[in-house]
C-alpha cells in the first residue's frame, strides 16, 4: 500500500548501484570480502531480518533460490543486508527499505545475485543507509540524486568515525552481535557475552559453526577462544579499551 502523498510509487521506478563493504569479512589482501558462510552452505534463502524484528516497508520477507549461492569469486554472495532510503532533509524516517544481497566485491544486488536492485522512487535527494545484521549501519553523508547511486567504500559516511578504515577502504564496524546499534564489551546486552552464550561458557572452548550474529569476523564458527575468536575480535574493534562503546552514527527515525 503506497499513502497519499508518499514519495513511494509503484509508477516510478529507480535503479540503484551501491557498493560496501562489511568490515568482518574483509581481507585487505584481496580487496574483497571472504564468502565463507556460502561456501559452508550457512546462507539462508530466506532474508534473516523479519525474524531479527526489523519491520520493512514493504513488510515482505524476499526469498532467493538456493542457485544464486553456487556463484563463486568475486560475484559470490556474502551475506544478506538492508537497503533504506531515508527522507531528504534529515536523513529521517525512512520511507522506503528492503532486503538485499551483497557479493565478495561489495556490489549490492538484487535476490537473483546479479541485478542492480530497483526502488519505487523518482531520482531526487535521499539518503540512503545499509544496514547488516552484526554490524553498525552506514549511512550516506549528504542527501543525493538515488541515480547516481554510492560507493560506502570511498565516499562520505553520516556521523563522526561512521565506517572502519581498513587500508584505503571503508567498511561497515564489525562486532555488534546483538544487532541492537553498538558494539560493546562490557554492560547490559554487551556483544562479547552474546559469543559466550552461543558457544555455552560452561565449555568456553566449544566451536559452534552456523549463522549467527556472534559470528562477528563472519568465519562460520563462534568462538569465544583460540585463533580469530569473536570475543577478541569485538574488543579490536574497540580499539582494545573493554569500557569503550562504539555506536551507530545514524540519525534517530523519528
Amino acid at each position: 500500500m503506497v499513502l497519499a502523498g508518499s514519495p513511494v510509487s509503484a509508477g516510478k521506478q529507480t535503479t540503484l548501484e551501491i557498493k560496501a563493504m562489511l568490515g568482518g569479512a574483509y581481507n585487505a589482501d584481496t580487496g574483497l570480502m571472504n564468502d565463507s558462510l556460502r561456501a559452508s552452505g550457512l546462507l539462508p534463502v530466506k532474508e534473516p531480518y523479519t525474524e531479527l524484528g526489523y519491520r520493512f516497508t514493504t513488510g515482505d520477507q524476499l526469498v532467493a533460490d538456493e542457485s544464486v549461492f553456487a556463484v563463486e569469486g568475486e560475484n559470490a554472495i556474502v551475506d544478506w543486508v538492508i537497503v533504506e532510503i531515508r527522507a531528504r532533509r534529515s536523513g529521517t524516517p525512512v520511507i522506503y527499505s528492503r532486503s538485499v544481497l551483497i557479493q565478495a566485491d561489495g556490489d549490492i544486488v538484487d535476490v537473483d545475485g546479479v541485478s542492480n536492485i530497483t526502488v519505487p522512487l523518482a531520482g531526487f535527494d535521499h539518503y540512503i543507509s545499509l544496514r547488516h545484521r552484526n554490524h553498525l549501519a552506514v549511512m550516506t553523508a549528504r542527501a543525493l540524486n538515488l541515480k547516481n547511486g554510492y560507493d560506502f567504500t570511498t565516499m562520505p559516511v553520516y556521523g563522526k568515525d561512521g565506517a572502519k578504515v581498513i587500508g584505503d577502504v571503508q567498511a561497515l564496524w564489525p562486532g555488534n552481535a546483538n544487532f541492537n546499534g553498538n558494539v560493546s564489551y562490557m554492560g547490559a546486552k554487551n556483544d562479547h557475552e552474546a559469543v559466550g552464550t552461543v558457544v555455552g561458557m560452561e565449555n568456553p572452548n566449544n566451536v559452534v559453526a552456523g549463522y549467527s550474529g556472534a559470528d562477528t569476523n563472519m568465519d562460520g564458527v563462534v568462538k569465544y577462544t583460540g585463533i580469530m575468536n569473536d570475543r577478541d575480535f569485538i574488543l579490536a574493534n574497540l580499539n582494545g579499551v573493554p569500557t569503550f562503546v562504539r555506536y551507530e552514527q545514524m540519525p534517530k527515525v523519528k
